[in-house]
């Protein structure tokens, strides 16, 4: 069976799907609702979508097909009028299959059939948002935020239970270091992946590092800045998102007798609204984002170490703002290399326990391996990195599609995202927005001194600047006296 292209959207009675399902008879066409639950069929094609809130079949549910543009709009009616049904366009997620029933017949486990045993394995927080711990408490966007959740709290994971090499997403697979080694061996800084440790691929990350930087390297950035220096004043398109984003709020939490120049004239209009609450258009998925969606697997996941998988994802997303920043928005054919090779977790496999150590190690990369090794463009990228964080989970699915189609698309790092990114695509969509908003603001307030980075780096800015200085002394001294 064929999965259709779709989208959906609402407004305050009815959600509606269009199915992209051209050369079918609409008499075929059959549908099925029951709750929260969605789905269609006609040959070849088949959906299964289940939805965040109740629909209810009570005589105003229908169809109808376009033959010329192939497509079946279905409006279904909402359970309860005026009920908001939120991420509408995280199209993977709505595809995602429902939490799995009791797999026991009655006569064989009576007491899990009659619910008073739970699962031996539970999916904690599968919906995203909704699981609230008695420890947290709420942002002023009612979010939940862990009041005591330390982002630079160390981790370890105990080395007797690692009796053979896992690595990807979630340490989900092993047994491909040779296939990864031979593709992707100019992106790869570690060794003999299938017996590596994370130990062993931290050393291997340090030590490739402390080969490549080059200290006159450096200091010829440093003391050649025009380029860097324009760079760092570039504003990415998301800067702008998130500043007409913040700009809106502000107006719409103005007090009512408020001058008129802060005030946002509201449209009211009857067609459905977008497919979920989305703040910018910006954050609005392109067609070619929603196909990809529709690509990857319906999966739920049992995080390992869920603190290491938000850090990977800030690891990813720095090396997704390089690129961004030193290419002004407009990727190249090293894009892919670049993204790869400054991300410790695609180009090593490291993992990580706290942010700051995540910062350090991209800061490292970044003034060891790309065209542009300036300290105070690295640092930019970090800022670069808390915007994206702070316009939420849509924002980052945006960065890690993007990441996909550029790395996905080279024959010597697709590898890298099957193993990593395609993970985090699906992953991502189900991620705690507050979890996200407490990096942001983590990213927002942390800072990174110069000294942590390992490298004797004010010491080589000292020098570089007193080289011009001394080269204009010994011309001055050399310069040949005028005769009278």
């Amino acid at each position: 069976m064929l999965t259709p292209a779709f989208s959906l959207s609402q407004d305050d009675e009815f959600v509606t799907v269009i199915l992209k399902c051209p050369y079918v008879k609409a008499g075929d066409v059959e549908f099925y609702v029951n709750e929260t639950e969605f789905k269609v069929y006609v040959r070849p094609y088949f959906l299964r979508l289940h939805l965040p809130k109740a629909l209810v079949e009570d005589g105003r549910e229908k169809a109808s097909y376009n033959v010329d543009r192939g497509e079946i709009t279905v409006v279904l009616p909402k359970a309860t009028k005026g009920e908001h049904f939120p991420d509408l366009d995280l199209l993977t997620k709505l595809m995602a299959p429902r939490a799995s029933q009791n797999p026991f017949p009655v006569n064989e486990a009576p007491a899990l059939a009659a619910g008073n045993m739970k699962p031996l394995i539970e999916v904690v927080n599968g919906a995203g948002d909704t699981y609230i711990p008695h420890v947290y408490g709420l942002t002023s966007n009612g979010l939940a935020v862990d009041l005591e959740f330390n982002w630079d709290l160390p981790q370890e994971l105990p080395q007797e239970l690692q009796t053979t090499a896992k690595y990807g997403f979630n340490n989900a697979y092993s047994g491909y270091g040779t296939h990864i080694g031979q593709l992707a061996e100019e992106i790869l800084d570690v060794r003999d992946l299938d017996t590596s440790t994370p130990a062993s691929r931290r050393e291997n990350r340090l030590l490739m590092e402390e080969l490549k930087f080059d200290d006159e390297y450096y200091m010829a950035d440093f003391i050649n800045e025009e380029e860097p220096l324009r760079l760092i004043r570039y504003k990415p398109e998301f800067w702008s998102a998130l500043r007409r984003i913040q700009k809106a709020r502000v107006a719409k939490s103005a007090p009512a007798d408020a001058p008129a120049a802060v005030k946002i004239p509201v449209a009211t209009s009857v067609q459905p609204s977008t497919a979920s609450h989305v703040d910018d258009p910006w954050l609005a998925f392109t067609d070619r984002e929603q196909e990809l969606m529709r690509s990857l697997p319906n999966k739920e996941y049992l995080l390992d170490n869920e603190r290491a998988t938000y850090l990977g994802l800030v690891d990813i997303v720095y090396a997704y703002c390089y690129n961004y920043r030193t290419t002004e928005g407009d990727n190249t054919v090293e894009s892919p290399w670049t993204i790869c090779k400054l991300s410790s977790t695609l180009s090593c496999f490291d993992t990580f326990s706290t942010l700051r150590e995540t910062l350090v190690a991209c800061l490292r990369r970044a003034l060891a391996y790309p065209l542009h090794r300036h300290y105070a463009l690295a640092m930019r990228c970090i800022d670069d990195v808390a915007v994206i964080f702070k316009l939420g989970k849509r924002a980052l699915l945006k960065v890690l599609l993007e990441v996909k189609q550029l790395v996905g698309g080279d024959d010597r790092m697709y590898v890298l995202s099957r193993l990593w990114i395609d993970d985090y695509c699906v992953w991502v969509q189900k991620s705690n927005a507050a979890m996200v908003l407490s990096l942001a603001s983590e990213l927002n307030h942390i800072k990174i001194q110069k000294s942590e980075i390992g490298w004797s780096l004010e010491e080589l800015e000292q020098v570089a600047r007193e080289t011009p200085a001394e080269q204009e002394s010994e011309v001055a001294d050399g310069r040949p006296m005028q005769m009278e």
